[in-house]
Parts: structure tokens; sequence; C-alpha cells
């Protein structure tokens, strides 16, 4: 029974030296070690049949030569090869921004609706309809069943027509993307009260994703004459202004929006996210501080701020707000590369390829974090998983990354021509 266990524990770690690709170099030496002491200690005992002594013989001779081979490997080029994976960015290692603001839709209140039916001479019968119709289209939008929702808000302008339901209508019909329909639904709410501002917010969002520039700035221009005491008039102006790259005059009108109401979460949002167009990071990261402290489950606040503090070599810190950001959105790819970064930078690169695998799972094409993970492949001594890396990334870089895609080409020649050197059986590619 012993002698079994001698034996097997020494195929053991045979097969650890050559599938526990996952361990350090020096990990990978000391179980070579540890494996030919095993073999050697059952030589010396004598425990085990002739047979198995000259198992054990053999064992030991492949062991060393690994031990040998790793040793010198390790010693003469600072690398030993492993097949990790294959997954990589650029040359420098950097935190990926994102944009994906949402425009402000407004849903009108039930009181608007109540005050137009009850001036209104219809029969009661008709009214409850109308009003029971509306209630259920709002529970059916607040369920994200668009479809359904549009139904009962259409059912309710068909018992009596009001600018409470068209209002309603037109925001499903923006989160449905059918904007000239929403155009069209406004419009109908302001032919009946020609001064309801959330009306002209709403077709604004519309206009603005129909690509009318212009008529989308007119109304939020009008909303703000209307509304001038109301927040998000001046949120909406802002957000447009900042679009259209009026970057100084979209802060002046978030301002206002904050003046308004300093709790503002998406005003104090908006305004970093000015900031950062401004390369402002100091201005940004006090923003979005603002931000966390109002509504601590703004996951693209905790991103941004783990970017800012990235940016400034806080990477701790970073670690921390890219994991809040992460626990409020698991699937946030650009979080997790992020992420990976800042763990890169502070050498804790097994975690940090954790984060870059996690982020090409959820978005295969996502070629920064192929990059990345080469980088830190490299940083760690695995030149072969990083090689692979830089191959996906070069396939998955876009045409406007010409010049880093070139750099990545050069480096990966330079790779290759140094395990050429070293007679390892990988293939030597010129670009």
């Amino acid at each position: 029974m012993f002698a079994a266990i001698i034996v097997i524990l020494c195929f053991f770690f045979i097969l650890m030296s050559y599938l526990g690709f996952r361990l350090h170099r020096w990990s990978l030496l000391t179980f070579n070690l540890v494996g030919l002491l095993v073999a050697a200690m059952a030589l010396y005992l004598e425990v085990i049949g002739l047979f198995l002594d000259y198992m054990a013989l053999l064992i030991m001779v492949v062991l060393f030569g690994v031990l040998v081979s790793d040793f010198f490997i390790s010693m003469s080029s600072g690398t030993i090869f492993r097949i990790l994976g294959t997954h990589i960015m650029t040359r420098n290692l950097r935190p990926v921004r994102t944009s994906s603001d949402e425009f402000i839709k407004i849903i009108t209140s039930a009181a608007l609706l109540e005050k137009e039916l009850h001036q209104a001479k219809i029969s009661d019968a008709v009214l409850k309809n109308a009003e029971a119709c509306w209630f259920e289209g709002n529970l059916a939008m607040k369920e994200h069943q668009w479809s359904k929702a549009r139904q009962y808000y259409h059912e309710s302008i068909k018992q009596y027509p009001t600018s409470a339901a068209f209002l309603s209508l037109s925001v499903v019909l923006l989160y449905l993307k059918r904007n000239t329909a929403a155009v069209q639904a406004c419009d109908r709410a302001l032919q009946l009260i020609p001064g309801l501002w959330e009306a002209h917010i709403n077709r604004g969002v519309a206009l603005w994703r129909l690509k009318d520039r212009d008529a989308a700035f007119s109304s939020a221009e009008e909303a703000c004459r209307l509304a001038g005491d109301r927040a998000e008039v001046w949120l909406f102006k802002g957000i447009l202004l900042r679009r259209m790259n009026r970057v100084k005059a979209a802060i002046d009108d978030i301002e206002k929006a904050i003046l308004i109401d300093p709790d503002l979460v998406r005003g104090w949002y908006q305004k970093g996210i000015c900031f950062l167009s401004l390369n402002n990071e100091e201005g940004a990261l006090k923003c979005l501080d603002r931000v966390v402290a109002l509504d601590s489950k703004h996951a693209r606040a905790w991103y941004y701020r783990g970017n800012l503090l990235n940016n400034s070599g806080q990477y701790q810190r970073a670690i921390q707000s890219y994991r809040q950001a992460l626990r409020l959105e698991p699937r946030y790819h650009e979080a997790w590369n992020n992420r990976g970064v800042a763990l890169t930078k502070t050498g804790q690169i097994r975690p940090a390829l954790r984060c870059f695998e996690r982020a090409i799972q959820i978005n295969p094409n996502y070629f920064e974090a192929w990059g990345n993970q080469g980088l830190a492949f490299e940083q760690a001594e695995f030149l072969d998983s990083a090689i692979h890396c830089y191959y996906k990334f070069l396939e998955l870089a876009p045409d406007s990354k010409t010049k880093l895609t070139r750099a990545t080409g050069r480096h990966i020649q330079s790779l290759l021509r140094k395990i050429h050197s070293m007679n390892l059986d990988l293939p030597f590619v010129k670009f």
C-alpha cells in the first residue's frame, strides 16, 4: 500500500509540473524538487519492489530534467513558458472610459390626468375607464412591459384624449425607440396643453435621437422658458450642450439645476462627466464623490471614480471603487478590465488576470481586455500566453488603432525572436 502511495505521489508531481500551469515559476520548481525528493526517498528506503524501483528511478530522472531545465530557463531569460490561456491591450495599461448617458424622460403626474378628465364633459363611466387604463399603463411601464403599457395608453386615449396619456405614451415610445411616433405623441400633448414643459423634454429627447439637434435644443430652451424653476429642464439642456461639445455652457446650466436641487444626483454626475471632458480630474472626482455619497448604488459613478483614482496612482482606492461598481453591475466589462489594470499596477497579477478573463467572458470582442491581459501575462513572464493574447488583440482592434496595432505587432515580433533564440518549440512569425 505504501509503495503504491509513493509511486502515485511521484506521478502526481510530474503531472503538476506540466498541468499545474497556474503556478508561478518558483512554485513549479518547488513542486519538481519535492517530487524528486519523494522518488529518492522511495529508492533509499527500499520499500518497493524491483519493478517499482526502476519506475521510481525513471521518475527521478524525468523530474531532475524538468527541474534543471526550468531553473536554467528562468535564470537565463527570466521566463518560464506555461500556456495559461489565450487572452490582451496596448503597451500602456490604462483605464477605458465609456459614455452612456440616459436622457431624462418625464412621466406626468396623476393630478394632471385627473384635472383634465374632471374638466371634460364626459360620463363617469368613460372617465373611470380612461383613468383606469392610464393607471394600468403606468403599472405595466414600471414592470418594463412596454408594449402592454402602450396598449393601455392607447385605450385611455381612445376613451378620452388627454395630454397626460399622450405624454405617458411618448415615454413608452421612447423606450421602444419609436422616436418619430414619440414626437407625434408630444405634439398631440402640446396641442391640448401648450405650456406642458414635460412634453418639450420628451420631444427634445426624440428629436435628438432623430439627429435633429437644432430642434431638440429649441425644445430644451422652451422647457427652460416654461419651467425655469425646475431642475430637470436645466439638467436636460446641460446634457444637450455637453453632447454638442459646448461643455462650459453645459456646466453653467447643470449648476443652475444643482442650485435648485442641491441633492440632484444626476446633476452632480453630469457635472462630473463635463469636468472629465475638460480633463479637470480634481473637479470630476469631487462631483463623483458627491454622487456616491447621495446614491451609493450609482454604478457608473463608482466606475468613473475608479478611473480617476487609477489615473492619479491611488490604485487601492481605485480597486475598491471598481469593486463597488461590479457589486452593482456584475456584467460591467469595462469595470472588470479597469480593475484588472489597477491590480496589475499593484503587482497583483493573478487577480488581474481573473478580471481580464471575466471582461472577455462578458464581451469576447473587447480588444482592450485582450491587450491588458497580454501585458499582465508578459509581466508575469508567461510570454507564450502573452503572444496569444496580442494576436487576439490584433484581430479585434479597429482600424482607428493603426499606430497601436503596429506597435503591438513589433512587440510580438521581439517576443518571438526572444523565444526563438531559446530554441523553444514555438512558431516564429514575421510581420
